[in-house]
């Protein structure tokens, strides 16, 4: 079987996400009672814009200006900001694998909370196709 740049560059990308977000879990236990949740995240939310501006500058050459809808951002951002403000708080009570259990089950409670509310149905086609990259 052969694989291709592409696919090997993909896993590998993967590999660092999951380090990313696992080794998150465990600092965020031990720096919990130090750092007050909101500060943490405002140098996290920081860091991630700052990072974003960086690449689009290299990849757009440009700064991306987005005037349409601008109001969706700051819902989503503040929706986002308010998850992880409380899962740090929760890594203060709970141990990081219980938190990290939490945030796996995410997408499966929200397939549940859009079926419930919108009738949305998950299509075993959708689950396939991340399975086949």
């Amino acid at each position: 079987m052969k694989t291709n740049n592409s696919s090997i560059l993909a896993h590998f990308a993967m590999l660092i996400f999951v380090a990313l977000i696992s080794g998150s879990f465990s600092l965020g236990h031990i720096a919990a009672p130090f750092v007050a949740p909101t500060a943490l995240n405002a140098l996290r939310f920081l860091v991630a814009f700052l990072l974003m501006l960086v690449f689009g500058l290299f990849w757009y050459r440009k700064v991306p200006i987005i005037t349409l809808s601008l109001w969706r951002f700051f819902i989503l951002g503040g929706l986002s900001a308010a998850y992880f403000i409380t899962m740090f708080i929760a890594l203060r009570y709970t141990s990081p694998i219980s938190t990290s259990a939490v945030f796996t089950l995410v997408p499966l409670i929200s397939t549940g909370f859009g079926w419930l509310f919108f009738a949305s149905s998950l299509k075993l086609q959708n689950v396939a196709r991340f399975n086949n990259s």
